[in-house]
């Protein structure tokens, strides 16, 4: 039931398939020209140990810088020791662009790897690792020699001590150094080769659990949909102390509890995912709260709020300060999953927010007026059940174009070429929810053309019992077909945009050039094949600075790699069309001109 009971003639069509058409063309422009030039991927400006430093005191956390702020939800960085543990302490704390990782007391000394992925507001991951040396200091002072007593000269003659005696003990004129300290410390272990550490994650069990939470946030969506739209449009005009309206107003309690229970499951799937622990290990220690002054724990805990206002208000709701109330929550807790999910990230971000919610509000109020006509207004007396069965075809018949506008726009955010939709998951997964949604339209459009007027026709004639059970059949499998996709909108959300994981693994790799000046160097996608390569000259500020000179070498197994560098900006070197013949361990040597002395860096590229 996808609009108001009316046959469209051949002409009607054609306008309706016009406006598709129409819509899409305008919504693609619309992205293009927001676009603009191509966006770089995040990458990092600075970190705190620097790449490639010395450090001789442990450090109580490791601080990131990136160019541009950064998804928490799909980002994650671990500190491994010399021995390949983990150091790190639960789920880093992401403010913007800044990253900051709680360690823990760093027993080895050695090599420490830091092995990050990041997702910019651009949707590219960056995933790459840098290292740092810790070489504690164990040099130890000698205590002050004390000043010996004067004493009378000796009167006779010192005898000679025999060459083979012992050595004397030391007399109160002389200090013995003890040997180095060196509890606490651990070096009786192999160096592991930093390239061979890869990130670490929670678990299946918690991309499942995150999924599940997801789902259930948006059904909790529904149901409050639902009930606001059954006591104020469908049953509009029935007195507030009927049943059906009472009833209404249960589903919208209903539908508040659930979205507490929704709000606190993603808190702790995500908490564990970004922790990269598993339940209920992550629970304990401060690494919840930690994780509550995130972005994303902000956000997930506010909607666990609005859930509890919701509550409050669907009691009130036949009055207008209860209703304000509940549908101010309601649209507020609609925008959320956005907010904390992809389109909180994408560029334009309010234009994909309110793109996002217009989305999730118009879906939950199709999805949960239709319901509620299935499990609740068709199975009353038809004469009683065909006025909110028009009332509820004229909002769909509103919703459905929102629904489709949004969902094209929103899918052209985040996927950057055709081929993306079969060659990526996120992709399949927008396959899977259009031919839903064709489905959907198709029970509708039978439900519109034939269940519909069928249904006054008889009503009119003093039945409709036969139509009323029609129209009640094919709105079930309407209603199906909706929960189906509103799972696939939840592994929409748990997925990677298209564009990020078409463009697969960025490597990345920072040092230290000077004491205020590093390099950073890009490689996409860090396949065998063509690459994409940028080199950044960063000053103290973390901008990219003027340089002399750039030249770059990389070499496998003993062979030169050919490297062309143009200079695309002050500090800025690329090469498009970098060549990688297989996978490997690459060396590369970087040598900057940094007015007029050569700076070198050197480091491995991992191309796998």
């Amino acid at each position: 039931m996808c609009s108001t009971p009316r046959r469209l003639n051949a002409s009607s069509v054609r306008t309706v398939m016009q406006t598709v058409l129409l819509l899409a063309l305008l919504a693609s422009t619309g992205v293009l020209g927001l676009a603009g030039p191509a966006r770089a991927h995040a990458r990092l400006v600075a970190t705190e140990p620097a790449a490639g430093q010395t450090i001789t005191d442990a450090p109580e956390i490791i601080h990131l810088t990136y160019s541009e702020p950064i998804e928490e939800s799909f980002s994650g960085v671990q500190v491994f020791d010399p021995a390949g543990e983990r150091v790190d302490e639960g789920a880093p704390i992401i403010v913007g662009a800044e990253t900051t990782v709680p360690i823990g007391p760093m027993a080895r000394p050695g090599t420490y790897t830091v092995v990050f992925r990041v997702i910019g507001s651009d949707g590219h991951p960056v995933e790459s690792r840098f290292t740092f040396v810790f070489e504690p200091d164990t040099t130890v002072e000698p205590s002050p020699t004390p000043t010996a007593t004067p004493s009378a000269p000796e009167t006779t003659n010192a005898t000679p001590v025999p060459a083979d005696q012992p050595e004397p003990s030391p007399t109160d004129t002389e200090v013995a150094v003890p040997p180095l300290p060196t509890e606490g410390l651990v070096d009786d272990i192999t160096q592991i080769d930093p390239a061979s550490i890869e990130l670490q994650d929670a678990g299946s069990g918690t991309d499942l659990g995150l999924l599940v939470a997801r789902v259930l946030d948006y059904l909790a969506l529904v149901v409050i949909a639902a009930g606001l739209v059954g006591g104020i449009l469908l049953y509009r005009g029935v007195p507030a102390a009927d049943d059906r309206r009472r009833s209404m107003r249960r589903l919208v309690r209903l539908g508040g509890v659930s979205l507490v229970v929704a709000g606190g499951m993603v808190f702790v799937y995500g908490l564990s995912a970004a922790a990269a622990e598993p339940l209920p290990q992550v629970l304990l220690g401060s690494v919840p709260a930690r994780f509550a002054a995130t972005r994303f724990g902000t956000l997930v805990l506010a909607q666990a709020a609005l859930g509890l206002a919701i509550v409050v208000g669907a009691s009130r709701t036949d009055r207008r300060t209860g209703l304000w109330l509940t549908l101010g929550a309601a649209g507020a807790a609609a925008a959320l999953p956005g907010l904390w999910g992809h389109a909180g990230t994408t560029s334009p971000v309010p234009l994909a927010v309110a793109t996002d919610w217009s989305h999730v509000v118009a879906s939950a109020a199709w999805v949960g007026g239709l319901a509620v006509l299935v499990v609740h207004t068709t199975r009353q007396p038809a004469s009683q059940a065909v006025d909110p069965v028009l009332r509820f075809s004229q909002l769909a018949g509103v919703v459905i174009w929102v629904v489709l506008a949004s969902g094209v726009f929103s899918a052209l955010l985040h996927i950057g070429a055709v081929d993306q939709l079969t060659g990526t998951g996120y992709g399949r997964l927008v396959i899977a929810k259009t031919l839903l949604f064709v489905g959907i339209a198709a029970l509708g459009w039978r439900n519109r053309s034939r269940a519909i007027p069928r249904l006054r026709r008889e009503v009119r004639d003093g039945d409709g019992t036969s139509a009323l059970g029609l129209l009640r059949r094919l709105a079930a499998a309407e209603v199906a077909l909706m929960l189906i996709a509103l799972g696939v909108a939840g592994g929409l959300a748990s997925s990677i945009p298209a564009e990020a994981e078409a463009a697969g693994r960025v490597e990345f790799v920072a040092a230290a050039l000077t004491d205020e000046d590093s390099v950073n160097v890009t490689f996409d996608p860090a396949r065998p094949g063509t690459n994409v390569m940028h080199i950044y000259v960063l000053g103290h500020d973390g901008r990219p600075r003027a340089v002399d000179d750039a030249d770059i070498s990389l070499t496998l197994d003993g062979r030169d790699i050919p490297a062309d560098l143009v200079l695309s900006g002050p500090g800025h070197y690329t090469a498009l069309n970098q060549q990688f013949p297989e996978a490997g361990d690459y060396a590369m040597e970087i040598a900057i001109d940094i007015d007029g002395e050569v700076r070198r860096a050197t480091a491995t590229v991992v191309i796998q």
